[in-house]
């Protein structure tokens, strides 16, 4: 695939010293977030940033995947782990999700998370609270 080439080809440019910077920052990152992890058991994000068409894709591959990945591209350089959920279907009839994400060790709370989840999303009356509650927080 040329995308793929692509990306090869130009990882040249880097070297290992670059590499070595950006794992020590991905550390760093990491370290900063300690206190983040200890005050919350987990984060709720969007699943992907817009619904992206094949022709949005053919475009411009590389840059339509990573900017869907907005909300999710940091995870595994992180360290965290991730479970995406069904959440809704757009008018145009379109699915799309949350992703919950916490540190590794952590799946099982995530699993919970996510059933509770959709358990909910199964009985509206909980989605419209959770909707309504969540715009005016």
């Amino acid at each position: 695939m040329k995308i793929v080439r692509d990306l090869v080809i130009g990882s040249r440019k880097f070297t290992a010293a670059d590499a070595y910077r950006a794992l020590y920052k991905v550390k760093e990152v990491q370290r900063s977030l300690r206190d983040f992890w200890q005050d919350h058991d987990a984060l709720v994000v969007p699943t992907v940033g817009t619904v992206l068409s094949i022709d949005d894709v053919a475009r411009d591959p590389l840059m339509a995947n990573f900017n869907n990945g907005y909300y999710t591209n940091y995870a595994n350089p992180l360290g965290l782990t991730a479970i995406a959920v069904p959440n809704a279907v757009t008018a145009a009839g379109v699915p799309y999700g949350v992703t919950f994400l916490a540190p590794a060790g952590r799946e099982r709370l995530l699993t919970d998370l996510a059933c509770a989840f959709m358990e909910a999303a199964a009985e509206p009356q909980h989605l419209r609270r959770v909707a309504i509650g969540a715009e005016t927080s």
